[in-house]
């Protein structure tokens, strides 16, 4: 069975803002499902938008174990950490969890730890929190995203 998301996740704590929508893991993790990062650049600053949170983008793509996984993670709008196994990092979102305050419990890593090992598609988050992960370009929401984040 293969493993490909590609998705924001950030501290529940920091997502203090209405037009953010998400998905409450574990360990005060959530998996963002929609943000103005996710949709056209332009006419966004996603630097406004980071601005103060702790967010980390990650993919995986993986299918009979083989595979690739990576994580960028930002802090206050600035790269903290980047890594993927194509460049020898052997697991960077376990990495940028960890720089995200999870700890591992038991026999689970941080992945696990959080719930990650759940959603084995971009899809699965989007079933299980009624969202849409592609919710399109909402002209109302559009002008809202512009309106703040400019």
């Amino acid at each position: 069975m293969g493993h490909c998301i590609n998705i924001y996740i950030g501290k529940k704590e920091e997502m203090n803002d209405p037009l953010i929508k998400f998905l409450e893991l574990n360990s005060g993790i959530v998996a963002i499902l929609d943000w103005p990062g996710n949709r056209s650049s332009e006419g966004y600053d996603n630097s406004k938008l980071l601005a103060g949170r702790t967010i980390s983008s990650i993919s995986t793509d993986y299918f009979g174990g083989l595979g690739e996984q990576s994580a960028t993670l930002y802090v206050d709008g600035k790269v903290g950490y980047d890594g993927d196994t194509e460049n020898g990092d052997p697991e960077p979102i376990n990495n940028a969890l960890r720089f995200m305050g999870v700890e591992s419990i038991g026999e689970n890593d941080e992945f696990d730890t959080v719930g990650l090992g759940n959603y084995r598609s971009n899809q699965d988050f989007s079933e299980e929190s009624d969202e849409d992960l592609n919710l399109g370009e909402d002209p109302t929401i559009v002008e809202m995203y512009k309106a703040k984040y400019k």
